[in-house]
């Protein structure tokens, strides 16, 4: 899986892997803290096995994606936004691992989103 890289409206670079050709339906993966997106290639591997598009991607400040000073867990929502824009997505799913899990549900307000994911992650207390 080649490392993919994406321009953000603001000039930032959003780097991502897929799985293979992207669907109108995929899955988005969202890395815990200090992951690299390269952790995701067994699951990637797994949703291509099963014809599921999925891409996985690495938020401002990790990997190749350029930091965006400032950022906060909305942010990266609107990342995934504009990405899912530009590749043609029309509906995906989250899943979030650890400290990914807050970034999937900011992502999973968009109305595009089928639903979110979260695995071992950060939950508000109640």
């Amino acid at each position: 899986m080649n490392r993919k890289n994406f321009t953000l409206s603001d000039g930032r670079n959003l780097e991502y892997l897929s799985n293979g050709p992207i669907g109108k339906s995929t899955v988005i993966l969202h890395a815990g803290t200090t992951q690299d997106i390269t952790g995701w290639k067994t699951w990637l591997d797994y949703f291509a096995s099963n014809s599921v598009s999925a891409i996985a991607f690495g938020r401002s400040g990790y990997v190749g994606s350029t930091k965006k000073p400032g950022r906060i867990t909305i942010d990266i929502a609107r990342d995934v936004a504009e990405l899912t824009t530009a590749l043609g997505i029309s509906k995906f799913v989250n899943i979030g691992l650890s400290g990914g899990g807050q970034h999937a549900i900011a992502t999973g307000l968009d109305s595009r989103s089928a639903g979110v994911v979260t695995v071992g992650s950060l939950a508000p207390y109640v």
